[in-house]
Formats: C-alpha cells, sequence, structure tokens
C-alpha cells in the first residue's frame, strides 16, 4: 500500500534484499563496524550517552555512617537523537525491464543494490566525519618531536600511539580501524616489521596486526568518494574517505551500553528490522513506454555515545 506522505509503494521484498546486503556486503565499509546499529523506533527519541561520570567508582561500597550502599550509576544520561532522512532514486526504462521474470525484476534488484551501497558510502563519510571531529586522541603532525611521529617516517612509532590509546581509554580497546593508506604504511613499517624478526616470512595481515595491538579486530576503510560532477568533461575525481586516520574503540554490539558510537536507524513502517526501505512507482511521463522508479531510504544519525571508548589518530601520515 502507498505509504502517507512518501512516493510509492514500499515494497518489502527488496526491502529486505536491501537490509541484507547492507549487512553482507562488504567493499571496505567499516562504519557499522565501529558504530554498530541502534533501532529506533521514532526519528527524535533519546539514548543513553556515557560521560566519565558514569565511569566513576566509590571508594567503598558500604557508607560507614549511615550504612547505606553508596549510589553509582552505568546507566548513562538520555540524550536526544535526530535521525535525518537520506534517499536516493533510479529510474529503469520499461522498454528494457518488461521481460524480466522472478518475484521482482532483475534489473531493480541491480538498482536496489547500487543505490545501498552509495547510501553506506555516504553513511561511512559522516562516520568519518565525526570521528574526525573528536578530541579524545592526538595528531601525529607538527613542528619538533611531532615532525617525526608520523607512521611513515622513520621516528614513527605506532605501539607507542597504542599505549597512549589504552592509557586514554576507559575500557581496553577490542577495535583498531584503519583507513586504506595508513594499513598499507603499517605492513611495511619499521617497528611492525621488527617484531617479526629480521628471518620472518610472514606476510603482515590484519589478523596478524590484531595480534600485534593486542585487539579482537583490525578493520579497514578501502571506501572513496567520488563528489558530484563538477569537471568539463563529467569526470569525478576519488579520494580516499578515512584519508589519514586511525583510530582504537572499544565497541559493543549490546543495547544500552557504553561503546565508541551508535548508528542510529529508525524502522520504516512495516518493516520487522530498521535499514533500508525500497520503494517503487511508475513514471508515465517518461521514457517510450514510461519508467520505472526505484528509491532506497534510510533515516538515521550517527553519534559518538562514550567519548571516552574512542581514541582518534590524525595526520597519522604525511
Amino acid at each position: 500500500m502507498p505509504l502517507s506522505g512518501t512516493k510509492g509503494y514500499l515494497d518489502p521484498l527488496l526491502s529486505g534484499m536491501a537490509v541484507d546486503y547492507a549487512a553482507t556486503m562488504n567493499r571496505g565499509i567499516i562504519g557499522r563496524a565501529l558504530f554498530p546499529i541502534a533501532e529506533v523506533d521514532r526519528d527524535d527519541g533519546k539514548y543513553p550517552f556515557f560521560g566519565k561520570e558514569n565511569f566513576s567508582v566509590p571508594d567503598d561500597n558500604i557508607n560507614s555512617n549511615e550504612g547505606e550502599a553508596r549510589r553509582s550509576d552505568l546507566s548513562g544520561e538520555l540524550k536526544e537523537i535526530h535521525c535525518v532522512p537520506h534517499a536516493l532514486k533510479e529510474g529503469i526504462d520499461v522498454r528494457k525491464n518488461r521481460q524480466m521474470d522472478g518475484p521482482f525484476k532483475l534489473k531493480e534488484r541491480d538498482a536496489v543494490k547500487r543505490l545501498t551501497y552509495k547510501l553506506l558510502v555516504q553513511e561511512e563519510r559522516r562516520i568519518a566525519a565525526v570521528i574526525s571531529a573528536h578530541t579524545n586522541g592526538q595528531a601525529l603532525a607538527g613542528a619538533g618531536e611531532l615532525a617525526t611521529n608520523q607512521w611513515n617516517a622513520s621516528g614513527g612509532d605506532p605501539f607507542a600511539v597504542a599505549a597512549s590509546a589504552r592509557t586514554n581509554l576507559w575500557f581496553t580497546p577490542n577495535t583498531l580501524a584503519l583507513s586504506y593508506d595508513v594499513y598499507l604504511a603499517l605492513k611495511s613499517h619499521a617497528k611492525v616489521l621488527a617484531k617479526l624478526g629480521v628471518n620472518s616470512t610472514q606476510i603482515v595481515t590484519m589478523a596478524l596486526l590484531a595480534e600485534m595491538f593486542e585487539v579482537e579486530n583490525v578493520i579497514v576503510s578501502e571506501a572513496q568518494w567520488a563528489g558530484p560532477r563538477q569537471k568539463a568533461d563529467k569526470s569525478v575525481s576519488m579520494t580516499r574517505i578515512w584519508n589519514k586516520l586511525a583510530a582504537f574503540a572499544y565497541v559493543s554490539t549490546e543495547d544500552q551500553v557504553p561503546t565508541a558510537g551508535r548508528v542510529f536507524l529508525e524502522k520504516a513502517p512495516g518493516m520487522d528490522v530498521a535499514g533500508f526501505a525500497a520503494r517503487t512507482w511508475h513514471d508515465p511521463d517518461k521514457g517510450v513506454e514510461g519508467t520505472d522508479m526505484v528509491q532506497v531510504s534510510l533515516v538515521g544519525d550517527e553519534r559518538i555515545v562514550a567519548p571516552d571508548c574512542l581514541y582518534v589518530i590524525k595526520s597519522v601520515l604525511a
């Protein structure tokens, strides 16, 4: 049935396929591995956020003067979230699509995948922007000693940075997130190779880096961003979304507990899970026989939930 205030019909099959595709698609997009999904029923609800005050522990459990337990609160402070709608659409010429078989047409399926991927890339950019603005961490560029701290410089020491991260995080980090360029630099870094030994034939992999940095997971963002076509030849330039970033984080998928961040997603009407919603409609005024339109959307907000569970290293490379 048509949705009030929206264009077209919510297609459960295509919507479910978009959600499944986003969960299994792995093309170097790491945002949701760092900021797990939290489902919300409305776009302006509240969710617990965790500051330093939530991690404080009393010196003693019992107040000796009154014989009562001391109050300790790790439930977090309820703060507002504001989920924003994001949507992309694509048109399919009816003449090219009318003879396709199946519960949904193959060209519609392919369009949903393309649109879902582009929405994920947009989301990755928003998460990277949130992380870039985070103040708990350090920058490796500058004058004096900082000038040799970058990881592609001979004086850089990634393991010293890891030690600083552990000192400045409430929980031991279980995730190391890297941009693709930073990952490549680590694979040939002198400090990393020294840990292998001069006679080692091992290849530096994400699993090996996880062992070296004592985290459960190393995730690498390979996603690139091609902005709007602005050149005369309609070409675009590609840039790595994560650029020169790295981050140590404590990540938990449990609901309403301290974790680096969350992607808050609103459920579409009629859907069992939050995520992407696909709609279809026919536009008779486009094309010889009309055009079938496919739109994929999500309503979300990307937020740092516990600032002291995320340590960001900026300007990692020169």
